[in-house]
């Protein structure tokens, strides 16, 4: 191993795992799910989208999944593949945490 690495290593893996946290934190964080949801979502769905306030986590995750891999949807939910298309997967999951904590 070269005495670079040794020296320095460890710094880089504290990077690495940093990043790795703040990608867990900010898909576990309603506050990034309701701003995503805002700008993305609230257009069609409303304020208070029924059937999604308080659903589990993993359910939304699914259904929003399952939009994004749809072959040649149509109409609205064309659109809302789109928009999910441009979304991440700890986005999708940051929005579907802030549908689960309305109530």
């Amino acid at each position: 191993m070269p005495a670079t690495w040794k020296k320095y290593g460890w710094a880089v893996a504290a990077i690495f795992l940093l990043a790795a946290a703040q990608v867990h934190a900010s898909s576990n964080n309603p506050l990034v799910g309701e701003k995503l949801y805002k700008e993305s979502c609230m257009a069609c769905h409303t304020e208070e989208p029924a059937g999604m306030m308080g659903a589990s986590t993993a359910l939304l995750v699914e259904r929003m999944h399952t939009v994004k891999a749809m072959k040649a949807p149509e109409g609205k939910v064309a659109h809302m593949q789109k928009v999910l298309k441009r979304i991440s997967d700890q986005e999708i999951t940051a929005i579907a945490v802030y549908l689960n904590g309305m109530r």
